[in-house]
């Protein structure tokens, strides 16, 4: 079994915005291998979509610093497909001895989805 099975790519705004929301071009920072699991889901009744944070971790010793607001695209191991699994936004973003944690937030259902490109 891998122990890293996960794809992922993080990307930043190229915009000198401080919303991504508002920027349109982004520029890849990083791709890589990585683990990915749900670390805690946010509370919604039926039919509501929730924000879902999710932990990564990346065993690379290439990995750039990143902040908030960063994009991030996980495929699991289990996608042949070419879209990505889950998108989401940079939440917080730690660098341990060889490894770093990454927390990002799964927002609304293919918000930010187009910006990511396909592998």
């Amino acid at each position: 079994m891998d122990r890293y099975p996960h794809k992922i790519i993080i990307q930043n705004s190229v915009g000198d915005s401080d919303n991504p929301y508002s920027d349109s071009t982004f520029e890849t920072v990083f791709e890589g291998r990585c683990r990915c699991f749900l670390d805690k889901r946010s509370s919604g009744t039926d039919g509501e979509i929730t924000e879902n944070s999710y932990q990564v971790v990346i065993p690379s010793p290439n990995m750039v610093d990143i902040g908030e607001n960063f994009k991030v695209g996980v495929k699991l191991q289990h996608n042949s497909g070419k879209k990505w699994d889950l998108v989401g936004f940079v939440k917080d973003f730690a660098r341990y001895d060889r490894v770093c944690n990454l927390y990002f937030q799964v927002t609304k259902d293919n918000q930010i989805s187009e910006d990511i490109p396909d592998e």
